[in-house]
Order: structure tokens, then sequence, then C-alpha cells
């Protein structure tokens, strides 16, 4: 068994041995044979410089500018004085109508806010943040009157639709 560890070795040893010509032969070769290749950088557009003159900026501050962002000539319809009710915090987008009810022949409508909060609603009843008011609610829905300012600081009318929420099928 020591015999034929020690000639193992040895012939072990001996495969590390010999000259390195072999490797900086086939060294030269790769570095004559390959080369690298780089993509050629993009031609660089000229930048057109803008020159700003004060006389072409508009005041942030001017009066006139200023009162056409208040809500001082909102339509009569959208109350700002009155108490805001709960839904009036909430985009359309993040309330879900999750059912209705009926109570003494009238329908109303259960919306569910981001916070999990479930609030009865009837028509009449104000939602939204653009002063949005119930006009109707179906089994399917409900309309919704909304006000918007136009960039010429006009108010218009839009009808929404807030449809019932399917209810996910149970696995």
């Amino acid at each position: 068994m020591r015999h034929l560890l020690l000639v193992t070795l040895l012939l072990t040893l001996a495969g590390c041995g010999g000259s390195p010509d072999d490797l900086d032969e086939w060294m030269d070769h790769a570095r004559r044979t390959t080369r690298g290749k780089v993509a050629p950088l993009p031609s660089i557009t000229q930048h057109v410089a803008y020159e700003i003159t004060p006389e072409l900026l508009q005041d942030p501050f001017e009066p006139a500018r200023l009162s056409q962002f208040s809500y001082l000539n909102l339509p009569s319809d959208a109350d700002s004085a009155r108490p805001r009710e709960l839904l009036e915090n909430y985009e359309l987008d993040k309330l879900e109508m999750v059912g209705t009810l009926t109570r003494g022949g009238k329908r109303e409508a259960l919306v569910r806010t981001p916070d999990g909060i479930v609030q009865r609603v009837a028509p009449g009843n104000h939602i939204g943040t653009r002063f949005g008011r119930i006009q109707n609610v179906r089994e399917d829905g409900m309309d919704i009157r909304e006000m918007l300012r136009g960039t010429d600081g006009t108010w218009t009318q839009r009808i929404t639709t807030l449809a019932l929420r399917e209810p996910e099928p149970k696995r």
C-alpha cells in the first residue's frame, strides 16, 4: 500500500513538470486573433438654449391669477360653507359600492372607503373630492353629478357612475 501511494505521488509530480512553452504559445495566439469590438459613440446633438425674459413670465402672485384658484365663484349648488360629509374626503376611484338596501321605499347604497369603513348613502348625499352629489341609486350602481373646473375658470357638470362591486367567488 505504501509503494502504491509513493508511485502515485511521483507520477503526479512528474505530470506537473515540463516547459511552459505550450502555454506561452497559446497565449500569443489568443492575443493575435482575439479583438474586442466597441460600438461607436452616438453623435452628440446640439442643445438649443432658450432665453427667458422677465417680461414673458407670469407673476404667480398676481391677484387676478390667485382668484382664479379660489372657490369664490363656485356654482350655487356646490355650497362650500356646508359641513363636509365623510365620503367627500376620498377620490371616487378609491371608493367601492358594495351593496344596496331599501328602507321606507327609498333605495340607499353601501359604500366602502379605503379604510374599510362602510357608509350608507342616498340621493342628495355628497361624495368625492369634486363636489359630487348622488343623483340616483340603482341595484347595479349609482349616478353622481360632479363639478369640474376648467382651465378658463368655468365650472362644468359631469355625471359619473360608481358601479356595484361584484363579490369575489368563494374558493
